[in-house]
């Protein structure tokens, strides 16, 4: 395995928001997620902390790291949110790349592992209170968001007309926060 793993679920991910887009946003998409990693990897670089792997898949890109102490955590995980927040004032020339790139920051930010959101809350709570109250608030968090997006998705469909693509992001970003609260259970803090 490289330093780049490409799963199958990302390809099929692509190739869903490529071809059954209605908005054409897919190359802004990819430019916005780019910098959005590329703004992890300035952090992981600046704070000497090296990247071992990028993997993309079904859950999205997940940058595989070196150890590093929750100061560290907490900074490389919202810089790829600040990257994307910086490159809005780009609107003026590039609305669509400027409005996903605030739309993939906010989404982030969300407080639920594996999100940078979720990490940067869980080494704050770590470093500031330890393990057991890290694990009680992640898991409060994840509910309390999944249900709050799960009802969110259902009225942008249903009430407001916007088709399945609401849910279908709601049912993956469910997935990739159960498997992260799974993997955090499993985990010693």
């Amino acid at each position: 395995m490289g330093f780049l793993d490409i799963g199958p679920g990302w390809v099929a991910m692509m190739c869903a928001l490529y071809y059954l887009n209605p908005m054409h946003s897919f190359w802004p998409f990819c430019a916005a997620m780019a910098c959005h990693e590329l703004g992890h990897a300035a952090a992981l670089a600046l704070t000497g902390v090296p990247i071992r792997q990028l993997r993309l898949n079904l859950g999205g890109a997940v940058l595989e790291t070196g150890e590093m102490d929750y100061r560290r955590e907490i900074l490389c995980a919202l810089a790829g949110p600040l990257t994307n927040v910086c490159l809005v004032p780009l609107g003026r020339w590039f609305p669509m790349f400027a409005t996903l790139s605030l739309c993939l920051a906010v989404f982030n930010l969300l407080p639920v592992s594996p999100l940078d959101g979720g990490r940067a809350l869980r080494a704050w709570i770590l470093l500031r209170r330890g393990p057991a109250a890290a694990r009680r608030v992640m898991t409060v968090a994840a509910v309390v968001c999944g249900a709050g997006l799960a009802g969110l998705s259902i009225w942008v469909s249903a009430g407001l007309g916007g088709g399945l693509w609401p849910v279908l992001v709601a049912a993956l970003t469910l997935l990739r926060v159960g498997l992260g609260v799974a993997e955090d259970a499993k985990k010693p803090l």
